[in-house]
């Protein structure tokens, strides 16, 4: 099963700004059974580099690092590549981290082990009295597991190391069975792929409320293939043939008809794009700015993928990353949101253009929810600097 992951690298930098193309690697990992090529795509140069010739079934990046699991977990030093034992173990499958822990699935029982990503002891395992068949995919957010299994999705604390919750996913309105395939998470959503083992391609999206655990069904569709993990862009999930997506805002699924047969691989923030994969022709180019990039020919088809940006970020301090401060719709057109997660009140808000010039604008107040007037703002990229009880914090937002 073709498993595709995403992640986003953050350089703390001076301020640049470059946003008209993705700057950073895409790690591919292409081949056969015997023809396994594990390289990246270096972006805006669009060159290719080799690292290692190995099967790969989950990969991450992390502290400067590229970390597989083949059996054994691998991991790849920045800048050489070069290949070392991470964590000895064995039927390693996904990967799946946050903060301190590593979350690995397995082909045997027991088919779910954290491990400290630091040290790297095994911290505790669920045993196959709670987890008693493999997992389809894994996410680790905050301090729980969420382990999405054929019809069911499974909740784990990472601190009391137990199973919070077992959820059936079987509310779709097909009369065939069906199993998960892939999870992905969005604020305080996580999002569900279900495929209907039928003769016929049918698929439906579910949505769990990380706080209510309330598993809603957004919607369901027959006859479109679905092959990739669905990719997040902003307020959109693509899932399907490209450019057909869910507007998580709009609460709609979008389907374009006469499809290219191209999907969405991976999403790049900064500049905005979305990589597109041709398995038929065996190419990859971005969308970005309502326009494709060049193709770029690939040795043979994508296993697996994952795209690090390396573009420079206008962040003072690292630690402004993980904020108690929400912006949205970003990117968007018209109305830019801002609202306080744990109740602070803001003491000034500030937008900065790429020149470094503060912007006029209007804001309304509602209960501590801002809304801020951009419809006349030029497209591009923007800083938004607030200050609250005594701490800066700065994000980007794209007007298009």
């Amino acid at each position: 099963m073709k498993r595709i992951y995403s992640i986003i690298l953050i350089f703390n930098t001076l301020i640049t700004f470059s946003f008209a193309q993705p700057q950073g690697k895409l790690f591919l990992q292409t081949g056969f059974v015997n023809n396994n090529v594990l390289q990246y795509i270096q972006y805006p140069d669009e060159q290719f580099f080799f690292i290692d010739s190995t099967e790969i079934d989950g990969m991450i990046w992390a502290d400067n690092k590229l970390i597989v699991s083949n059996n054994n977990i691998y991991s790849y030093e920045y800048p050489n590549f070069n290949k070392s034992i991470y964590i000895n173990t064995n039927n390693a499958l996904l990967l799946s981290k946050t903060d301190d822990y590593l979350g690995v699935s397995k082909a045997y029982p027991p088919y779910f082990e954290v491990y400290s990503f630091q040290n790297k002891n095994l911290i505790f395992s669920i045993d196959t009295n709670k987890i008693s068949t493999p997992i389809n995919d894994l996410l680790l957010s905050s301090d729980r597991a969420y382990l999405l299994l054929d019809n069911k999705i499974a909740i784990v604390s990472l601190n009391t190391k137990d199973t919070l919750a077992i959820i059936s996913t079987d509310i779709h309105p097909f009369s065939f069975s069906s199993y998960n395939q892939y999870i992905v998470e969005k604020g305080d959503k996580i999002f569900i792929e279900v495929e209907i083992a039928t003769g016929v391609p049918r698929f439906c999206l579910l949505s769990l409320d990380k706080n209510t655990l309330q598993l809603n069904l957004l919607f369901f569709k027959e006859g479109i293939d679905t092959p990739f993990q669905p990719i997040l862009a902003d307020n959109i999930v693509y899932m399907s043939t490209f450019p057909s997506h869910y507007d998580i805002l709009a609460d709609s699924f979008y389907y374009y008809s006469n499809p290219s047969y191209q999907y969405a691989l991976e999403y790049d923030k900064s500049s905005n794009s979305v990589f597109v994969y041709s398995p038929i022709n065996q190419t990859i180019n971005y969308f970005c700015q309502n326009s494709f990039s060049n193709s770029l020919i690939l040795p043979s088809v994508i296993n697996y993928s994952l795209f690090v940006d390396e573009s420079p970020v206008s962040i003072d301090n690292p630690e402004l990353i993980k904020s108690d401060i929400s912006i949205f719709p970003n990117p968007t057109n018209k109305y830019l949101n801002i609202k306080s997660l744990n109740q602070s009140s803001f003491n000034k808000i500030s937008i900065i253009d790429i020149k470094g010039q503060k912007i006029d604008y209007n804001i309304q107040n509602n209960l501590g929810e801002y809304k801020i007037d951009i419809e006349n703002f030029a497209e591009g990229v923007y800083i938004i600097e607030i200050v609250s009880d005594k701490k800066i914090s700065r994000f980007k937002f794209l007007k298009k």
